[in-house]
C-alpha cells in the first residue's frame, strides 16, 4: 500500500505524457494515475465526494417517494464476553492482543445474522433499501490512560416505508427497536454484547433537509451550530472528515500522529503507533466501507456503482477549447509557478496565460481535443485491468 499511494499522481498513464488544460482560474493535470486507496486522503476525498453525491441522490429520491430516511449506528462490545471473563471484568487487560481483523470479522458476522434469517427477511418488507457505511477507531496511544480497545461500528441508512397514518418518527422508532433485537441476537452468536446506549436514530423528514445533506457533504469537521440532519451525509461518505470520541482516534489521525511523532523524533512512540496502524491496514485490507443493498442503486436511477479506482480517474472537463498534452518530465518541476501564473491571469485570458507559460518554460506541447485525449486515457487504463466510464 505505502508504494501505491507514494506515488499517487506522480505517474503518467500514458507514456511519460499528460494533458493541460484550464477549469476557471485552475490549471487541471489530466491523465497522471491515481492508486484509488482508502487511506490516501487526496483520492479518498475524491471517492467520498462522489459517493456523497449518490447518497444525497438517493435521499432526494426517497423523500420525493413519500419515504423516511433514517441512520441506524450499530455497535458492540469491543471484546468477547469469555476474553472479558477471563480478565476478571478488567477491559483493559482483556483488549491486549484482540488485533482489527478479529473485530472486524466478528462485527461482520453479527450482522450477517441481523439481516438473514426469518426475521431479517421480514424486516426487509418494512423497507425499500439500505446504505451501509462502516468505520473504525483505535486507541489513542498519544496519551496515557486506559485502553478500551478497538471500536467498529456500522451507520445504515434506511429508507423506511411508513404505514398509512403513521408519523416518521413512529415508523424511524418502530423499525428501529426490531433492528436492535435482531442486532442483539447477532452480537450474541458471536459472543459480544450489542451497545444499545450507543443505538443512535436520525431521522430526515423533508426535501430540504434531504438536499442539505448533500450540500454539507464536503464542508468537512462538522461545528456545534450543524444540527444531526447537516451532518448525516457526512457520517455516511466522510469518515476522514470526523474526529473519534475522547481517548480514541480515526485512522487518518493516526496517521497524522504518527508524522507528527516523525518529525519531532519521538522514534518509541512513532514505532508503537506504527505496529498500530500496521494492524489496521491487516485487518481492513478488502472492506467495503460504503455498500447499497441489492437493486437499490438501479431503483433511484443511479445505475451500477463504480469501484474506487474508477471514481479517482474520472477528470473534471475542462474549460479550454483544447487540451495541451505535454512531457511530464519537463512539466514537473514548473507545476505551482505554473498554477499561480494562471491564477493571477486577467478573466477570460486563462488558457492563454498557460500557452505563454510553456513557451517560457521552453516546454513543447501537442494541441489535442479534450475527448481524444479521454480516449487514449481509457485505452491504456483498460490495458492495465482498469475500467472508465
Amino acid at each position: 500500500m505505502q508504494g501505491r499511494v507514494k506515488t499517487c499522481g506522480t505517474v503518467p498513464i500514458v507514456s511519460g505524457r499528460v494533458a493541460l488544460g484550464t477549469v476557471g482560474k485552475g490549471v487541471a493535470i489530466k491523465g497522471l494515475h491515481r492508486c484509488g486507496n482508502r487511506w490516501c486522503l487526496e483520492c479518498q476525498s475524491k471517492i467520498a465526494s462522489h459517493k456523497a453525491t449518490d447518497v444525497e441522490h438517493a435521499m432526494q429520491w426517497a423523500i420525493t417517494q413519500g419515504l423516511i430516511p433514517v441512520m441506524y449506528t450499530l455497535t458492540g462490545a469491543h471484546v468477547t464476553t469469555a476474553e472479558l471473563d477471563k480478565a476478571d471484568g478488567n477491559l483493559h487487560e482483556a483488549v491486549q492482543g484482540v488485533t482489527v481483523e478479529t473485530v472486524r470479522k466478528r462485527m461482520s458476522k453479527a450482522w450477517a445474522v441481523t439481516r438473514n434469517g426469518r426475521r431479517g427477511s421480514a424486516l426487509k418488507d418494512k423497507r425499500i433499501g439500505m446504505i451501509t457505511a462502516q468505520e473504525v477507531t483505535l486507541d489513542d496511544f498519544m496519551f496515557p490512560g486506559s485502553r478500551t480497545g478497538i471500536h467498529w461500528h456500522r451507520h445504515v441508512l434506511v429508507l423506511v416505508k411508513p404505514l398509512r397514518g403513521q408519523s416518521a418518527q413512529q415508523a424511524a422508532h418502530d423499525y428501529g427497536m426490531e433492528l436492535f433485537a435482531l442486532w442483539q441476537s447477532g452480537c450474541k452468536k458471536v459472543d459480544l454484547k450489542a451497545d444499545s446506549q450507543a443505538f443512535d436514530i436520525k431521522v430526515a423528514t423533508t426535501l430540504q433537509e434531504a438536499v442539505d445533506l448533500g450540500k454539507y457533504v464536503s464542508k468537512g469537521e462538522s461545528t456545534p451550530k450543524e444540527t444531526y440532519v447537516d451532518t448525516l451525509h457526512k457520517e455516511m461518505t466522510r469518515a476522514d472528515a470526523k474526529h473519534a470520541g475522547k481517548g480514541r482516534v480515526s485512522p487518518e489521525q493516526l496517521l497524522r500522529n504518527i508524522a507528527y511523532l516523525k518529525e519531532h523524533n519521538n522514534s518509541k512512540r512513532m514505532n508503537q503507533l506504527v505496529a498500530q496502524w500496521k494492524d489496521l491496514e491487516r485487518g481492513t485490507k478488502g472492506v467495503h466501507w460504503l455498500q447499497w443493498s441489492p437493486g437499490l442503486r438501479d431503483l433511484v436511477g443511479l445505475g451500477e456503482d463504480m469501484t474506487d479506482e474508477e471514481i479517482v480517474h474520472v477528470d473534471m472537463q475542462v474549460d479550454s477549447p483544447s487540451v495541451a498534452v505535454v512531457t511530464w518530465d519537463e512539466l514537473k518541476a514548473h507545476v505551482d509557478e505554473l498554477r499561480a501564473v494562471v491564477r493571477s491571469a486577467e478573466d477570460g485570458t486563462e488558457w492563454e496565460t498557460l500557452l505563454l507559460c510553456l513557451d517560457s518554460y521552453g516546454i513543447s506541447y501537442v494541441l489535442q481535443p479534450e475527448h481524444e485525449w479521454g480516449q487514449q486515457v481509457k485505452q491504456r487504463l483498460y490495458s492495465y485491468g482498469t475500467k472508465q466510464r
